[in-house]
């Protein structure tokens, strides 16, 4: 993600890190980039995303990438965004359920859910 956040902000555009505070310290590792918020918990994190981003792509990454990919998701699902939602994973074990979001997302079959 640093080099993203780099290229982005030399094209001159806004960079955001929201990084989470523990302790009194943030967690950062290398060079930051942009401008650096701290959040106390990974709710406020994902909630401040939300409202502050333009777009969403998710970059390979693990189960907090996936969580929070699948939020953001849900999220416009709910009608709560109509933000642009994207991923850039590489090939993967995650391919058949991205295949399986990306597929409905794309259909606009929303139906069905958890019992």
């Amino acid at each position: 993600m640093g080099v993203v956040s780099q290229i982005v902000h030399q094209g001159g555009c806004n960079v955001l890190g929201l990084n989470k505070y523990i302790y009194g310290l943030t967690q950062i590792i290398g060079t930051t980039t942009g401008h650096v918020k701290p959040v106390i918990d990974m709710h406020q994190r994902k909630t401040k995303m939300m409202r502050e981003s333009d777009c969403f792509i998710a970059l390979p990454g693990g189960y907090g990438t996936l969580e929070e990919l699948f939020e953001v998701i849900s999220w416009a699902q709910l009608g709560v965004h109509v933000k642009p939602v994207n991923s850039l994973f590489i090939p993967s074990l995650c391919d058949v359920i991205f295949f399986y979001v990306f597929h409905h997302k794309k259909k606009k079959n929303y139906a069905g859910g958890f019992a």
